[in-house]
């Protein structure tokens, strides 16, 4: 959690103090806004943090140990369906107009997600394993996706690692791969956005840095909402498309094939129709997820301080229930992965749709740790002995 507030509020906010403001998304200029979407989100996480510390808990940390032996070939074959899939759907492009939602793919994809695949490996596995080659790898088909966060995401699993005894084994290797990133993402940054968004931009130092840090950036996309907000706005197309009934019917509908309520997109690609004046009909067939974090959507609905006591308190229940779910891999694992979805991606839909396919995936990979021990037993078995009890 302070990785999320000084990554995305603290050192951007910084930044833009010295070289001026930067909007990424609109020409609006609202300090006070940008000032309490800060605040906002300052305040929950803080508070959360303090809350956390001071709950009674256990003396004794224990490490969690390995359950599987050779998880590799599956996270091999995860980035490759993934990487197929993306370019048979017609790449960036294709990923944008939609074209691949509510194909087959995407539920084959809710029991092969690389990253949660990754994490399986890194906590897990009792093999030994090149880690600086497995994130490699991962970061190289980031990019080729179009992700342009994927050190973000290796970041957020060396946050977590301290906690799995595997970490002890591979913390110097970490270290080096840290440096390596730290140097280079600048570069894959700008590789994800020209080479495979093929977006043009300017190839000056200072204009890369600032479109760098406005990515990082939540303060603008906070400040957007606040500011409609204040001004008394209706945005009747906010609370129709992020109301919570919308929001569970989206997600009853994202379980199965078919649209029972109704073909829709999910909520936060209304954001653009909702606070920067596109048509309804450019959001829906025009994927870009913008995004609303959580402290400042509850804002929308009950005020300062209200939603801050809110939010304070789903976090923290959430971190009850990952302090409950700690033998668990099943649980353990989407619930870690998810929670800076839940604090960044920030809709009920889009955070549910994160989790369950980390929880299937979670179960894929235990069908495959079943299976491949049972083949191995197959295999290792007497021939004769076999062919008695046949």
């Amino acid at each position: 959690m302070l990785f999320y507030l000084i990554v995305h509020f603290i050192v951007p906010g910084i930044y833009f103090s010295f070289v001026g403001s930067y909007n990424t998304y609109t020409n609006i200029d609202d300090k006070q806004a940008v000032l309490q979407g800060f605040i906002l989100n300052a305040v929950t996480i803080l508070g959360t943090i303090v809350v956390v510390y001071f709950l009674p808990t256990k003396k004794e940390k224990k490490l969690i140990f390995p359950k599987f032996y050779n998880l590799t070939p599956l996270y091999y074959f995860s980035i490759f369906l993934f990487i197929v899939f993306f370019f048979l759907g017609g790449g960036f492009e294709g990923k944008i107009t939609g074209n691949s939602l509510g194909s087959l793919f995407n539920y084959i994809a809710f029991f092969f997600n690389p990253f949660i695949i990754l994490l399986c490996i890194l906590f897990y596995q009792r093999k030994p394993f090149n880690i600086i080659f497995l994130c490699l790898i991962y970061l190289i088909y980031a990019t080729v996706t179009g992700s342009r966060s994927g050190f973000i995401s290796l970041f957020i699993i060396f946050l977590m690692y301290p906690a799995f005894s595997n970490y002890q084994v591979y913390k110097k290797s970490i270290k080096k791969l840290l440096i390596f990133l730290l140097f280079f993402t600048p570069f894959l940054f700008l590789a994800a956005t020209i080479f495979i968004r093929k977006s043009n931009i300017q190839l000056d130092s200072s204009f890369i840095a600032k479109m760098i840090m406005g990515r990082l950036s939540f303060l603008e996309t906070s400040m957007l909402p606040i500011h409609y907000k204040n001004l008394d706005d209706p945005l009747y197309i906010f609370y129709d498309k992020y109301g919570l009934i919308n929001q569970i019917k989206l997600i009853i509908d994202s379980l199965f094939p078919g649209n029972f309520f109704g073909n829709d997109v999910m909520p936060n690609q209304y954001y653009r129709a909702a606070f920067m004046g596109y048509p309804v009909p450019f959001v829906i067939s025009v994927y870009t997820s913008i995004n609303i974090t959580l402290p400042v959507y509850l804002y929308m609905y009950f005020g300062g301080i209200v939603s801050c006591l809110i939010g304070i308190g789903i976090l923290v229940l959430y971190y009850k229930l990952i302090v409950k779910s700690v033998n668990n891999i099943y649980l353990l694992l989407p619930l870690l992965a998810s929670l800076y979805h839940l604090l960044y991606f920030f809709d009920w839909v889009m955070w549910f749709i994160q989790f369950f396919t980390f929880l299937l995936t979670s179960l894929a990979v235990y069908a495959f740790a079943i299976t491949r021990k049972s083949l191995v037993e197959i295999i290792k078995q007497d021939p004769v002995q076999l062919q008695k009890e046949n």
